[in-house]
Order: C-alpha cells, then sequence, then structure tokens
C-alpha cells in the first residue's frame, strides 16, 4: 500500500467511476484497479461493491471505515509535507487577527 493508493480510493469514492478516477490523476484505469485491489489485499476486506460495467460503485462496510480514516491519513501526510516545506523557510509566519494586529501588535513589538 502506498500514499497513492489511499489517494485512488478517496477520489473513488467520490467520483464512482475508475475511468474518471485513471483520468484525474493521468494514469491508466489498470492502475486504479491494482491499487483497489491491493488496499483489498491489505485490509483482507471487499472494500467495493461493483455492479454492472455501467453502474456506479458503492463503498461496502468496511470501505465507509477505510474511507473515513483514508481522510485523516492523507490530511495528515498533506500536513507532514507542508511543515517538512515550511521548515526549510528558516521564517517564522504568525497569524493574527487584524484588530490585534494593528493595534496590540505594534506596542508590544517595541
Amino acid at each position: 500500500m502506498n500514499i497513492n493508493d489511499l489517494k485512488y480510493y478517496v477520489s473513488l469514492s467520490t467520483e464512482k467511476n475508475f475511468s474518471r478516477v485513471a483520468q484525474d490523476y493521468s494514469v491508466s484505469q489498470p492502475t486504479i484497479s491494482a491499487a483497489i485491489k491491493r488496499l483489498e489485499a491489505a485490509f483482507g476486506s471487499q472494500l467495493l461493491v461493483r455492479g454492472n460495467p455501467h453502474q456506479a460503485i458503492t463503498l461496502t462496510t468496511a470501505g465507509e471505515q477505510l474511507l473515513v480514516h483514508a481522510n485523516e491519513i492523507l490530511y495528515h501526510y498533506r500536513l507532514a509535507v507542508r511543515e517538512i516545506e515550511n521548515s526549510y523557510r528558516q521564517q517564522l509566519v504568525i497569524g493574527m487577527p487584524p484588530i490585534i494586529e494593528t493595534n496590540y501588535f505594534p506596542m508590544v513589538a517595541k
């Protein structure tokens, strides 16, 4: 399992279509299918209900559970990437409401 597998899975849960997800990520449809199979193997559970090719896919109960966790994992992954990138800047960025920034901060900063 890799981070792209989770990205594909989250997109697939929204798009409900393998081809559209493949197009969104500029990969082939078999790449998306293989990612889902890897996830199903890793968790030992079927994640999607696949009907006929003309029906949208749906998530199983296990698939719904994984979706919640996958969103959290991807959130923390993006946060880690951002924090690591920011650590190379060697700058401190402080955000303040406008009233504090204009009225109180100048007095404290002196």
